[in-house]
């Protein structure tokens, strides 16, 4: 029985003109953290028929956590379109997280999804 892929990884987006509205409005402090934080992170993007998707994230600057969400356009299986960003509560976040729509730094990631044979954590 072969398994289906559920999810593939992005590594580069194209942005949307409003996306990049939606950032500089933000200011340019929190746009460059929220920046680094999408271009550190694994997202994981559902290899399925839905072409929009939304995911939550956050981003840290200072002291201070910033909580956004990116909305997601699959043009076609190589090219992802970041359409809108919006800034949420952390509850919103939160929610994100309970529903596992959010955006995983790799540390998290690599965690959560051993390289296959490695069945228990190395000491």
């Amino acid at each position: 029985m072969e398994l289906s892929q559920k999810y593939i990884e992005v590594k580069e987006f194209d942005i949307s003109d409003d996306f990049f509205d939606q950032l500089h409005e933000s200011g340019i402090e929190v746009a460059v953290s929220i920046s680094r934080a999408i271009s550190d992170s694994y997202i994981e993007i559902p290899d399925d028929c839905v072409l929009s998707h939304t995911v939550g994230g956050v981003a840290s600057l200072g002291d201070e956590d910033i909580p956004f969400s990116i909305k997601f356009i699959k043009i076609d299986s190589e090219t992802t379109l970041l359409s809108s960003i919006q800034l949420i509560s952390m509850d919103e976040y939160l929610d994100f997280i309970n529903l596992n729509l959010y955006i995983k730094n790799h540390d998290e990631h690599t965690q959560s999804n051993p390289p296959e044979g490695d069945s228990e954590p190395s000491v």
